[in-house]
């Protein structure tokens, strides 16, 4: 029950925050809840506006939460900002993360501003074991997007979960930022995951599956590796132009794969 009195004080927090009018996302594990299939989490991560942070602050130590770690210019395109909160429930934290005017991807340097975020979200409900809550959470595609950039195991998993149904095109327009080198260096290792024969009972452990999942990964795996190999595709037409020829290539800072291409914290 620790679980879920953990993700209960999570979504109570996410409806006091909305019920004040402060303008945030949800992103992360609640957002892939939102989307696809409960899956607990004691952290939650929101993109937030600069102008927002004091009140967001002092609703949230008001709430009971302490400001633990303070990250300033993670993001140096947007000027980004990370902090967290921390509060403990029957002794256990949680924590809410706050990514403040980004999202930023260490490993690719993507990053997506809040107004581009806010710009491809919709309204959803988040759900909880016992709880829900009405937020606003990105597109299904731009959460693919910031996963695929990251590519840690969870992130593996819920572009398994996510790629149902989903328009990868649009997964491909949202990726266009970032290191390509970098980028692709990621996707390579993201298609060895998917490609790992203990994904399966990871899979179902983490969003209680049951039945076959191999032909949901099989699918996945088609479509991550349909993507590289365009990107394999412009890069090398791209360096090959004669305009490019000898320059070294580019980092994108924002939008198409010559205008924008975050682990994200």
């Amino acid at each position: 029950m620790d679980l879920v009195a953990r993700e209960n004080e999570i979504l109570r927090l996410l409806n006091i925050v909305s019920k004040s009018g402060i303008d945030f996302i949800v992103v992360g594990g609640y957002a892939v809840s939102a989307h696809a299939k409960h899956r607990f989490s004691v952290d939650c991560d929101l993109v937030a506006k600069a102008s927002d942070l004091r009140s967001l602050g002092v609703l949230l130590e008001k709430e009971g939460f302490d400001k633990r770690i303070e990250n300033d210019k993670f993001d140096d395109t947007y000027g980004g900002r990370f902090i967290r909160y921390v509060k403990k429930i029957n002794e256990l934290p949680v924590s809410i993360d706050l990514l403040i005017n980004s999202l930023v991807c260490r490993q690719t340097g993507g990053s997506w501003s809040y107004d581009y975020v806010s710009a491809n979200s919709v309204d959803a409900y988040v759900p909880g074991i016992q709880e829900s809550v009405r937020a606003k959470i990105p597109t299904k595609e731009l959460l693919m997007a910031f996963k695929l950039h990251s590519g840690r195991r969870p992130d593996v998993r819920d572009v398994v979960m996510l790629g149902e149904e989903a328009d990868w095109k649009a997964v491909l327009d949202h990726m266009n930022r970032g290191s390509p080198k970098e980028l692709k260096s990621n996707l390579k290792r993201f298609i060895e995951s998917l490609e790992d024969k203990r994904l399966i009972d990871s899979l179902k452990g983490e969003f209680t599956l049951h039945g076959d999942v191999g032909p949901r990964i099989r699918r996945s795996t088609e479509q991550v590796q349909k993507i590289l190999d365009e990107l394999d595709e412009k890069t090398e037409h791209e360096s090959s132009s004669p305009r490019n020829r000898g320059k070294r290539p580019k980092v994108i800072a924002s939008g198409g794969f010559n205008s924008e291409l975050p682990s994200w914290l």
